[in-house]
Formats: C-alpha cells, sequence, structure tokens
C-alpha cells in the first residue's frame, strides 16, 4: 500500500491510496482520529503535523477494509470511528 501526499482540510485527513494497482481516495474525519486515544483531544495543527503517524495507525483497518472490497475502483472510501473497534 503506498500513499500519495496526506492533506488536511481542517475537517478530515485525506490521500489517495494505490494497493494492488487501484487507486482509491481514503478519508479519515475528524472524528475518526479523536477516535484514537492519543489524538482524543487534537486540535487541527496537531493532526496536520502529525498526520502520516494518524495513517501509520489505522493501516491495517485501511486495508483490511480495501481488501474486502475488491470491487472499488478509483472511489473514495472513508473510515468511521466505529471502524477502528473492530
Amino acid at each position: 500500500m503506498q500513499l500519495e501526499s496526506i492533506v488536511w482540510d481542517g475537517t478530515s485527513l485525506s490521500t489517495i491510496v494505490t494497493i494492488d494497482d487501484r487507486h482509491v481516495t481514503c478519508v479519515i474525519p475528524r472524528e475518526t482520529i479523536h477516535a484514537l486515544s492519543i489524538y482524543d483531544d487534537a486540535v487541527g495543527w496537531e493532526i496536520d503535523r502529525h498526520k502520516l503517524d494518524i495513517f501509520e495507525r489505522v493501516k491495517v483497518v485501511l486495508e483490511s477494509k480495501l481488501q474486502s472490497t475488491p470491487g472499488l475502483q478509483s472511489s473514495r472510501l472513508e473510515l468511521a470511528p466505529n471502524d477502528l473497534l473492530a
């Protein structure tokens, strides 16, 4: 899984993920970021500063979700807070 540049727009982190020759826009909304215990009260500049670490922490969940939807082609995948509980 390869990530292109990660963007923080003030409400969510997003990047384009390349996995198995597929390109999928992955989005992590602020409420999902706050579901990570280390970032439960993070403000915008902290999320922007630690955006790579945040994606690394949810990498396994992202990979699992991407692999469970093999027909997903050039689409969008958004992680919800309850995705982190699975």
